[in-house]
């Protein structure tokens, strides 16, 4: 299949994802439906299960049909017949998928109905593989067309795993609306407001260091190995404020977690927040111990409002964040090593304000809106094979 140039009517793409709850791969889909020209394409988007917090939380686009297959936010196998009549009435030229269940889905409906399949792989799934659904997933791909990869590091996993020349894999990384998100923003001192940190007033002064991340909590984030680094951090400057910011069932063992390490004093939970990006503001550090990590948007919402980070050296992490220029990478599954980057940090506010710096310089060279629109763009009106 060759993308071609559809030059005398819009562009119609369903895209197909598994929810529009906050995440990376969800945010990134959101940005690009509500930036695409209305002139020039014809979108709609189907989702399988959530929800729809994104949805909620942003303005509709009367120019983006939206369809949740879904019933008391579970998926509706009764729904895929309004998603199939919606097909047969609308004749997509293309199907472009978002993650794994939404993808097996979305390549079996390309499949029968002759549409061309699109995927755009957040993830790299190796240590995954094993599971029954990953084995259908893996397998599916054979019914994509052409892949889009969020990073090199994905485009090799796909190079790797899948039966598919170099040539049908693109890879455009994530962009972020720069300007658009500090408007965005609240001011620093309304969102200090939003937090309760009356329990926490012994650990602040003048020289409190506000440690932050923003990841759900879900295994690959790796929880347990940045708790128990704080438990290192805590031992050696007692004035520290963790905001964690994230969803998810695990919150709770954390919760447990962090008092039986003796640091509950220490570390706010915040929940799934709508604009979660505006609260990197008040971090002094940025902190990502993820074991998995395709890309990682949250590094360059940090990276937004100049905040140095500490981020595990894993898959595409290090397409992001440049050692020692714009903040420090570590091992994976290493506590005290994670412990020790962290309070080289905090021991010297001029390399904090060093790193912050060169990472909102590499930012806004690297990873502009505007080039990933115009590469997406790119992608769909023009034959990408080589892109």
């Amino acid at each position: 299949m060759e993308l071609r140039d559809h030059m005398k009517e819009k562009i119609k793409i369903l895209h197909i994802i598994t929810t529009m709850d906050f995440g990376g791969a969800e945010v990134r889909l959101w940005d690009e439906i509500t930036h695409a020209d209305p002139a020039k394409y014809s979108l709609a988007v189907a989702y399988l299960k959530g929800d729809g917090e994104i949805l909620k939380y942003n303005p509709q686009f009367k120019d983006v049909h939206i369809m949740g297959l879904i019933k008391k936010g579970k998926f509706s196998v009764l729904k895929v017949f309004n998603l199939i009549s919606f097909i047969i009435c609308a004749k997509p030229h293309y199907i472009h998928t978002h993650l794994i269940h939404a993808s097996i889905l979305g390549r079996f409906l390309g499949f029968i109905f002759n549409i061309p399949v699109i995927t755009t792989q957040h993830h790299a799934y190796q240590f995954k593989d094993n599971s029954w659904i990953y084995k259908i997933e893996r397998l599916s791909r054979r019914f994509t067309n052409h892949f889009i990869a969020i990073s090199n590091y994905v485009k090799t996993y796909l190079e790797k795993t899948s039966y598919h020349a170099k040539s049908s894999i693109c890879v455009i990384p994530t962009g972020i609306q720069i300007n658009e998100l500090i408007k965005k923003s609240l001011p620093v001192v309304e969102l200090i407001k939003k937090i309760d940190l009356i329990s926490h007033k012994e650990n602040l002064n003048t020289e409190t260091v506000f440690i932050g991340t923003i990841a759900n909590f879900r295994p690959q984030k790796n929880y347990k190995y940045f708790f128990e680094a704080l438990q290192f951090v805590a031992k050696e400057h007692s004035n520290i404020i963790v905001i964690v910011i994230g969803g998810g069932l695990e919150i709770l063992d954390f919760q447990k977690q962090v008092f039986k390490l003796e640091i509950a004093d220490k570390v706010l939970f915040m929940g799934s927040v709508p604009n979660a990006f505006q609260w990197a503001q008040i971090f002094d550090i940025f902190v990502l111990s993820s074991e998995q990590e395709a890309f990682g948007r949250v590094l360059l919402e940090a990276m937004l409002f100049k905040k140095p980070i500490v981020a595990t050296n894993v898959e595409g992490i290090p397409e992001v964040i440049v050692p020692f220029k714009t903040g420090l990478l570590v091992p994976a599954r290493q506590p005290e090593t994670l412990a020790d980057a962290i309070i080289q940090l905090i021991k010297n506010p001029n390399l904090q304000k060093e790193y912050g710096d060169a990472g909102f310089e590499r930012l806004e060279k690297n990873f502009s809106f505007s080039d990933h629109v115009a590469r997406l763009d790119k992608f769909y009106t023009q034959d990408v094979r080589g892109c």
